[in-house]
């Protein structure tokens, strides 16, 4: 995976439009905010995401990124703060020795209510 002294700015993660994509988990929009708003190449995300350019080209195309792992592999690789793909966030991960928690309801062994 990319070396975390050369992750995006953290600045990038302050502007709405990339707030508002982050928050939505829309991966395809935080690439393509990455590529045309900051200059960032697809081979730079590839690097730092451990995909190859193919993948990100097929993301930047509008393929969603559904899988908690893939996508906390791509916050992680970035340096998006956990907070904007709305994770929760404990101590251990402030100290950076912990992933981030997924979701309610959506990790794995998550149950949901079912209908009756």
């Amino acid at each position: 995976m990319g070396d975390p002294g050369h992750s995006i700015p953290p600045q990038v993660w302050c502007q709405p439009a990339m707030i508002a994509a982050a928050k939505a988990r829309d991966i395809p929009a935080v690439y393509r905010l990455l590529t045309t708003e900051h200059g960032v190449a697809q081979r730079r995300i590839a690097a730092l995401v451990g995909q190859s350019q193919s993948e990100v080209s097929e993301i930047l195309s509008g393929r969603q990124v559904l899988s908690y792992d893939v996508l906390a592999r791509i916050a992680e690789g970035l340096g998006a703060p956990r907070g904007l793909l709305g994770w929760t966030v404990c101590a251990a991960a402030l100290a950076g020795s912990a992933s981030p928690s997924p979701p309610s309801g959506s990790g794995p062994g998550s149950t949901r209510p079912t209908a009756s």
